[in-house]
């Protein structure tokens, strides 16, 4: 099995999946055009692709079509899952994952009809086959109420291990000078980590980013305004998952993209981007950014992904006393139960806060 990228003609890209002999898997294709058909982005599609890659080589590999699928096969998966990839022992959050697209894939034809009926993947009236070990189970779940797969595993409650500190920013955004780059990239690496990490926007709205996107430097104000705007750009790398808004920022910020967009960045009359490539000043891709990230990482013994950025950008806000409305408004969120797992407060945050509650209290003093 194999994913290829495909291009429409309008400039839109997909992936498709195809076998060994270079056919395409028709019930994938059928699939991710129904996604694509409800807005999916290409990120998005491509990561369904993957996925199901990985779940098509292991029906290959029991000798089984996709419609004889019976949910007693489902622990093998798991355990194909398990072992497969330069990767053993995959998380809980990484099967949850694969059992989620599987299960969609499923309900899509279960719904829709078409090679199946059944799936597989779903509870339905909270029963189970007796052939299932309860090892596989992290609860059971009725029908009527959600649909979580049989084989929901458990998650380990982890620290916010996403969270980065002000010393490891600072360490980080410096080293950036230090790699060997010429003075222009160092310029723009320099201001891309400091654009996701004061704005908390995703990587892919940095990329989207136009010159006439940011409010004009003004001396007179303290704040200026960074619009995140659906350009329609059809590379996947800066495609929005969320509607328009305007993201307040520090002035000094608007001056650092007023100066690199007027003396550093390379000038095309046909590019409005403000991230281009130094040398052909083309939009700059995903895999530039996350590259000099991963270099970065590597010199100073800092993790830190553009990610990382946005999620402690989150808990800064929430320590600071953010309700989640406005940390999900600034984020871009659809829902503010997303904007929960960015807010996971520091022990630092807890204590000054229990401090400020002792220092006010009201109540009886024992």
């Amino acid at each position: 099995m194999r994913v290829e990228r495909a291009v429409y003609k309008d400039g839109r890209h997909t992936a498709i999946l195809m076998d060994d002999e270079y056919n395409i898997v028709e019930p994938v294709l059928v699939f991710i055009n129904w996604l694509e058909l409800k807005g999916a982005s290409p990120n998005t599609v491509i990561g369904y692709v993957n996925d199901l890659k990985v779940f098509f080589e292991w029906l290959q590999h029991e000798g089984l079509q996709f419609y004889q699928v019976k949910p007693a096969y489902i622990p093998r998966f798991i355990k194909f899952v398990d072992e497969c990839g330069l990767k053993k022992g995959k998380s809980p959050s990484t099967v949850n994952r694969y059992l989620a697209t599987i299960s969609s894939l499923y309900r899509h034809f279960e719904v829709l009809g078409g090679y199946t009926d059944i799936n597989p993947m779903v509870m339905v009236k909270g029963q189970r086959p007796s052939t299932m070990g309860r090892s596989f189970f992290h609860h059971t779940i009725n029908r009527s109420q959600v649909d979580y797969t049989y084989f929901r595993l458990k998650k380990q409650k982890k620290g916010n291990t996403r969270r980065v500190f002000p010393s490891q920013i600072e360490t980080f955004y410096q080293a950036i000078e230090n790699m060997g780059y010429n003075e222009h990239v160092i310029a723009r690496n320099k201001l891309i980590f400091r654009t996701l990490y004061e704005t908390g926007f995703r990587i892919s709205e940095v990329l989207n980013l136009r010159v006439q996107d940011f409010s004009q430097p003004n001396l007179d104000e303290k704040l200026g305004t960074i619009a995140v705007v659906d350009h329609g750009d059809p590379h996947p790398d800066r495609q929005l998952k969320t509607l328009t808004r305007k993201v307040p920022v520090g002035m000094s910020l608007i001056y650092a993209l007023e100066d690199y967009v007027t003396t550093v960045r390379p000038y095309k009359p046909e590019v409005a981007n403000i991230f281009v490539s130094d040398t052909k000043g083309e939009p700059l891709v995903r895999k530039t950014v996350e590259s000099f990230f991963q270099e970065v990482s590597k010199a100073t013994g800092i993790k830190i992904t553009p990610h990382y950025l946005r999620h402690t950008h989150g808990t800064e806000l929430a320590e600071l006393g953010y309700d989640n409305l406005y940390i999900s408004t600034r984020l871009g969120h659809k829902s503010v139960e997303s904007t929960k797992q960015y807010t996971h407060l520091s022990l630092e945050a807890t204590v000054r806060a229990y401090e400020r509650f002792e220092t006010n209290r009201r109540g009886a003093r024992l």
